[in-house]
């Protein structure tokens, strides 16, 4: 899902649920991992346990011979929460700054790589009391820098379900989700 304005329209807002289902004690989301705005080069999985688990996984996995070489992750309670220009000024350009992203690291080229974020850092994430299930709605973009041996290095965004910084089109391609946590 490339062109996000074709599948969504604009102005229109991509939730995705993470719920447990009739008994699921661990539901998970898969999305693309892209770079150079076209090139599928893996997936980014979310992963929520939910009773006992106070923790979201966000795991990369790379493919087709490219290599992660630095991971950034944001996460937060509004979109004004994720490190960027302009953050409080809606009818401004919005582009991330990855080099402020709370989950941020440069590594050896690898194909997998892992965050645990704890949900009790996050003031807008509780625990339903009737099923002791983490509920709220978090923020949360996911960035990496990929190279390939043949194809050189180029940055990605996870995108399947991602919502432009900048659904105007102007500034970069960046992309956000939306989790609902249920």
């Amino acid at each position: 899902m490339k062109n996000i304005e074709k599948f969504f329209g604009i102005g229109i807002v991509a939730i995705i649920l993470i719920s447990g289902m009739g008994g699921v004690s661990a539901c998970t989301v898969d999305t693309e991992l892209i770079a150079g705005q076209h090139i599928d080069v893996g997936n980014v999985n979310i992963l929520h346990g939910h009773s006992v688990d106070n923790y979201l996984t966000i795991t990369y996995e790379t493919t087709g011979g490219w290599m992660l070489t630095e991971s950034h992750v944001a996460v937060a309670c509004s979109f004004a929460g994720i490190p960027q220009t302009n953050a409080n000024k809606p009818e401004k350009t919005h582009n991330p700054k990855v080099g402020k992203f709370q989950y941020s690291d440069p590594h050896p080229p690898v194909t997998s790589y892992a965050y645990t974020i704890y949900l009790d850092d996050y003031d807008c994430i509780e625990v339903n009391p009737d099923n002791n299930h983490y509920q709220g709605t978090l923020y949360i973009a996911i960035h990496g820098v990929v190279e390939h041996p043949c194809l050189g290095e180029e940055t990605a965004w996870a995108d399947t379900y991602g919502i432009p910084f900048n659904p105007n089109g102007k500034g970069n391609w960046a992309m956000y989700l939306i989790v609902e946590l249920t």
